[in-house]
């Protein structure tokens, strides 16, 4: 997880329902990464990591039904008011079944060289729909993927093999359990896993907007996903700790293609995919995984995909319908 907390105390609950949930009833552990914005939203990751650091097996079965009956624990969040702890690292200090390390800065900068490229190919009328007081919307998306590439950085420095990355925002309601057939099956998991599987990052099918949707990815612990979450050094230039491409030090910004209309992330990552060697993107196992973003102020509803949850004038590939997303969602406790 990564960025702004935003909304995670209303979407904490499909987290542990449809995340959570079903990778622990695969026997698996968890560890959450997290680079967060010191803001003001920034307590809501301690609240939500203080009360899934609790889940344990036995407990599991019971996600489904109590995941929000109440919010997090006041004793769990630290004392962090005032930023006083910013840019240190906090850690776990359990072996349990859910485990995190937290890491909470100021707003990343990116390179302003950057930024103005990326502004000339970038879509103008994005800028004008969504642009807010930080600046421009590529200066928004570049700090966001400054956000998953530090996030991803404290998961290799842990030096560990994970079996599965999982890439997921704190600001949407999942309406779909998370597919435990690929590779989730942990008695499978070792024997099936292929140098195919290595190089394919799996994402899901809807909302591609002529890329593919970059909000949410699955992949093995390999070289694809390294690739996929360093694309903003790719980009931007700078030293990358997973650095897997010779040509890093300038960054790519400037190769980008250029359209008449201009570029979206969505496209921007399709390009960064196929630049980067013999990787795969796949919607296979994601075909019917969705999620509604969730804004402050505003109802999921009066979101930006209410009507995609509506089903009015957009493909929604979910299996869940859009009363019962409603419900599980209004149930959910806030954090505090």
């Amino acid at each position: 997880m990564y960025g702004q907390a935003r909304t995670l105390n209303r979407t904490y609950c499909s987290i542990i329902r449809n995340i959570v949930g079903p990778v622990l009833k695969e026997n698996h552990r968890i560890h959450f990464f997290i680079h967060a914005e010191d803001d003001e939203d920034a307590w809501q990751y301690k609240s939500f990591l203080g009360k899934i650091s609790k889940i344990a097996p036995g407990s599991i079965e019971s996600l489904d039904n109590d995941a929000g009956a109440s919010g997090a624990d006041d004793e769990d969040q630290d004392e962090d008011e005032d930023g006083e702890n910013a840019g240190k690292i906090d850690t776990s200090k359990r072996r349990g079944t859910v485990q995190y390390t937290i890491k909470i800065e100021k707003a990343p900068k990116p390179s302003k060289a950057c930024v103005e490229i990326l502004s000339q190919k970038y879509e103008k009328r994005v800028d004008r729909i969504v642009s807010g007081p930080k600046g421009s919307y590529p200066s928004e998306l570049l700090a966001q993927l400054m956000h998953r590439e530090a996030a991803s950085e404290l998961m290799y420095a842990e030096k560990s093999h994970f079996d599965v990355v999982i890439l997921l925002r704190p600001d949407v309601e999942y309406a779909n359990k998370i597919p435990d057939q690929f590779y989730l099956r942990s008695n499978s998991f070792f024997m099936s896993i292929t140098t195919s599987q290595m190089n394919t990052i799996q994402v899901p099918a809807f909302s591609p907007y002529g890329g593919f949707n970059d909000r949410f990815m699955i992949s093995s612990f390999g070289n694809a996903a390294k690739h996929y979450l360093s694309i903003y050094s790719g980009l931007c230039g700078g030293k990358s700790t997973f650095d897997i491409i010779s040509h890093r030090k300038n960054g790519l910004v400037s190769e980008l293609p250029d359209r008449r209309k201009g570029l979206n992330a969505e496209r921007m990552y399709a390009w960064w995919m196929k630049k980067g060697g013999d990787y795969s993107v796949s919607t296979a196992l994601l075909a019917n995984f969705v999620f509604y973003r969730v804004r402050r102020n505003t109802s999921i509803e009066e979101g930006p995909d209410g009507n995609l949850g509506r089903r009015f004038w957009l493909w929604n590939p979910s299996l869940s319908k859009w009363s019962d997303t409603l419900k599980t969602h209004y149930a959910c406790a806030p954090l505090r």
